[in-house]
């Protein structure tokens, strides 16, 4: 593990997913020391968003308030100005019939069924949303530690001394810090740290696979079966999402899962058809005590040692909602820490979002007619994922030569060194699977050349990627 350059930190921020990333880019933002570590890959808890997917097939439509509708909408239109190349609308008519829709269901009713937290017609990857905040909070100064775990945290002589290690077992030096962080629902923390606070052990697991579409009808099909949820939902790309959910910690087995495919699917699942398979546990309710804010269902809980000292643990939130849950955690702390500025996220874009949301079909001919020789599918997918960031990541390349090794269709060495400098990539699952979604439509062998490559190229042998 590279040297940490400062050891005396404002905040320190466990877990490098979406709430964690968004805390980070707004206190940093904001002139606090910020360091955030993650004992995995950074935003691989996405995976819970999966098992959301599946869960909230089950449940009935949300009932909620005008006040959180009209929340709902403005902040779509935030993140549609701060990255308009994750949050983009299908066409303007469709985004504006949904607003009016959902508006004006409300002025008839005061209430209706809609979720306030989902702009049904988005492309708003968490993986991505997660990376662009962590490269501007790095940016900004803050250290962000993938594959880094907390160990132990101690309040003594008016700050938190707390110990982290790598993967590679290498104890970095005892950093201290005004404030923490936990976003991972208590799961990271010590036993003690939690005393009277612990968060509620009701959990829900899943078990997950993403598959090559199996039957004719990829249409979401559910059922229940002895107390367990099975789910199949269609993905992009000519792929499903199957799983099966249970009450309680123990998740199922994959073996259950593909005697189900069949019925779930109508086909059978071996491994040419699987591309993905994970399983996690998502908390069943929130801390019961803590106030919900925004009409986002996310929590804010504050334990202090008479007074100084905060543990902040923050539980719920969602991808659209990321961006306030960071600004109201961040003005919580201000009693606790020297703060310049005020509210600013939702005014500065992200990574690659500096451009004005209906010049994208210009600046994505603009970036074909530049780059002619790459299909015309990999320069939208390209711009989709990195923005006005294409100019750099391809540079001067004349040629598919000049991109280097190609490991399939649409990847090449050019974006995986990207990746590996600019975005914490290590392993090939962190890139097809976080960084980017080609593990769709990339094969098993595809993959694996990716792997090998890494190993050779990119020091994914366990040292710090060169981005810290």
């Amino acid at each position: 593990m590279a040297q940490i350059a400062i050891s005396n930190f404002d905040v320190v921020i466990i877990g490098g997913g979406v709430k964690g990333s968004a805390i980070a880019r707004d206190a940093v933002g904001r002139g606090l020391r910020v360091l955030l570590c993650e004992q995995g890959d950074l935003g691989s808890s996405c995976v819970k968003n999966l098992a959301r997917l599946g869960l909230e097939a089950f449940q009935a439509p949300k009932v909620c308030s005008l006040k959180e509708a009209r929340e709902a909408v403005q902040e779509w239109s935030i993140l549609r100005r701060i990255s308009p190349h994750l949050a983009k609308a299908r066409t303007n008519q469709e985004q504006s019939h949904w607003i009016k829709a959902i508006l004006g269901r409300f002025r008839a009713t005061q209430t209706a069924k809609v979720a306030p937290d989902v702009p049904l017609l988005t492309i708003l990857s968490g993986h991505r949303f997660v990376m662009l905040n962590l490269r501007d909070a790095a940016d900004r100064g803050a250290v962000i530690l993938p594959r880094t775990q907390f160990q132990s945290a101690e309040r003594r002589a008016n700050r938190w001394f707390v110990s982290i290690r790598t993967g590679c077992d290498q104890i970095a030096e005892m950093l201290t810090s005004r404030i923490l962080v936990d976003t991972t629902g208590g799961r990271s923390l010590p036993n003690g740290l939690l005393a009277g606070n612990a968060v509620s052990d009701a959990v829900i697991s899943g078990t997950l696979a993403i598959v090559k579409t199996l039957g004719d009808d990829p249409n979401q099909v559910l059922e229940v079966r002895e107390g367990t949820r099975f789910f199949s939902v269609p993905l992009e790309t000519g792929c499903q999402l199957i799983g099966q959910l249970r009450d309680g910690p123990e998740a199922g087995r994959l073996a259950d899962l593909t005697d189900q495919a069949k019925r779930l699917c109508g086909g059978e699942l071996d491994l040419e058809n699987l591309l993905w398979q994970g399983q996690t546990t998502i908390p069943s309710s929130g801390l019961a005590e803590s106030p919900t804010r925004g009409g986002d269902d996310f929590h804010i809980h504050i334990q202090t040692d008479e007074g100084h000292l905060p543990l902040f643990q923050i539980t719920g939130g969602t991808v659209s909602g990321a961006r306030r849950l960071a600004e109201d955690t961040v003005a919580e702390m201000a009693p606790y820490a020297n703060m310049i500025g005020k509210k600013w996220t939702g005014t500065t874009t992200l990574p690659g979002g500096d451009f004005q949301p209906n010049l994208r079909d210009t600046l994505v001919a603009q970036l074909q007619a530049d780059y002619a020789f790459l299909s015309a599918q990999n320069v939208e997918r390209l711009f989709d994922t990195y923005g006005t960031d294409c100019n750099r990541l391809l540079g001067d390349a004349k040629s598919e030569a000049d991109l280097g090794q190609r490991f399939s269709e649409e990847l090449y060495a050019t974006e995986v060194r990207w990746l590996v400098q600019n975005e914490w990539a290590r392993t090939a699952g962190d890139i097809v699977w976080r960084r980017t979604r080609l593990g769709q439509r990339m094969t098993g062998q595809q993959i694996r050349m990716l792997d090998l490559w890494l190993a050779g190229n990119s020091g994914s042998d366990g040292t710090q990627s060169p981005r810290m």
